[in-house]
């Protein structure tokens, strides 16, 4: 569970802005829904980003996929001598002289724990793991690279010499197998969603892949949605061989060939070739009868939903922090609705942050004011970030979309007239 993180410097993100899951309002009976009692805290199970366009809603989700993917993978991703993917704010002198922060605070094994960083392009800065406790911090780790000092526990500091300047020691700590510091890495590796297209689907298809038993969940998922007579889901593993072959006029041939198919002349083939897998998936519709298409033959909206039904059903059946940028896209109001109302009834420590134009929401009973935050730019470029929860006074049957419409919580584009000269 997230309580919230915070980050700096980072693509259109100049000042810290910080996005926090602890609940500020009081909504009575309904919160059993929306708000996850845990660590002596009240945490929400949702965060909904408004704001126009370019205003930095993409870019926070961006920004935190860059951390915790550095985070966790720097040691084995980089080769020694590599640049940090790092991108800072622009808009200032000398942004390439500037470093990035990120902070995280989040609960495992009934302990919170505050993890942070600072880098540039070229090495990790600072980097620290605490413990909080009430309103005392216990540190782990700490290194400072800026004055070359550390604090660790003394068993610990055999793993200095193997932890190099653009990884993290986190992520070199587990891949030396230290009993602790791999747990908090697997909880983070496990519990965290953060995607980019086309990974959502790439998710859900090998979740079935693995998961064969997910097929009838995700199919009965999609009968609840209301989508179109869908019967099933059918996971066709395909054989892809590029063969040598000295006949061909073009010395290649492409084939693709069922998986179970046991023939001499198969295994043949498969000896000569180059061999790659790939999973395709089909959808069963049941009209007078059954009818098999393949996934890029369904409509976008119907594509859309499958690619999130995968994270879904990790959210309801695991605990995890789902992050997904433009939520409603190739999605019907009443879909994106379902897709939403089935998180919050369906879930028990997961949480969902998304960013979204669909303005209908905000007078859905499925958003909390606390669950609700507006992006804009600042003077200087910069993206900034703010609750809904900050307005006070916000009249209770006073429609939260028209106010928004009206520019009364900012964050929403400027546009004028335009005439053909």
């Amino acid at each position: 569970m997230i309580l919230e993180f915070s980050i700096e410097n980072t693509y259109s993100i100049k000042e810290r802005q910080t996005i926090s899951f602890e609940a500020v309002d009081d909504n009575g009976d309904d919160d059993d829904r929306h708000i996850i009692n845990i660590g002596g805290k009240k945490l929400l199970k949702l965060a909904a980003i408004y704001g126009a366009n370019a205003s930095g809603k993409s870019n926070i989700i961006k920004a935190f996929n860059f951390y915790i993917q550095f985070i966790l993978d720097s040691f084995t991703a980089l080769k020694p001598y590599e640049k940090i993917l790092f991108e800072p704010f622009l808009f200032v002198e000398n942004p390439e002289r500037s470093s990035g922060f990120f902070e995280i605070v989040f609960y495992f094994e009934q302990i919170w724990y505050k993890y942070q960083i600072r880098l540039n392009r070229e090495k990790v800065l600072n980097e620290s793991l605490s413990v909080i406790e009430k309103d005392n911090e216990t540190i782990i780790f700490s290194f400072n690279a800026i004055d070359n000092t550390h604090i660790c526990k003394m068993e610990d500091e055999k793993l200095l010499q193997f932890v190099r300047h653009n990884a993290t020691f986190l992520s070199a700590a587990a891949q030396f197998n230290h009993m602790f510091l791999g747990k908090i890495y697997r909880h983070l590796k496990n519990v965290i969603i953060s995607l980019e297209e086309p990974a959502f689907f790439d998710y859900t298809r090998n979740m079935l892949h693995n998961e064969q038993k997910r097929i009838g969940d995700i199919t009965r998922l999609f009968n609840k949605a209301g989508i179109d007579h869908l019967g099933d889901i059918i996971i066709q593993k395909k054989v892809m061989l590029r063969s040598v072959d000295a006949t061909d006029e073009n010395n290649e041939i492409l084939r693709s060939i069922d998986t179970e198919d046991k023939t001499k002349e198969t295994l043949r083939m498969i000896d000569m070739a180059d061999v790659s897998v790939t999973k395709e998936i089909m959808f069963a519709h049941e009209y007078d009868k059954k009818y098999i298409l393949s996934f890029f033959s369904e409509s976008m909206g119907t594509r859309r939903f499958f690619e999130l039904a995968g994270p879904l059903m990790d959210c309801i059946h695991h605990e995890k922090n789902m992050f997904i940028d433009e939520i409603e896209s190739s999605l019907h109001d009443d879909l994106l609705d379902f897709f939403i109302r089935t998180f919050l009834e369906n879930t028990k420590e997961s949480q969902l942050l998304f960013t979204t134009h669909n303005q209908n929401l905000l007078d859905s009973p499925l958003l909390r004011n606390d669950e609700v935050w507006f992006a804009q730019k600042d003077n200087s470029g910069g993206s900034e970030f703010f609750s809904l929860a900050e307005f006070k006074d916000i009249p209770v049957n006073v429609s939260r979309r028209e106010l928004y419409k009206a520019g009364a919580f900012g964050a929403s584009p400027r546009t004028s007239r335009f005439f053909k000269n």
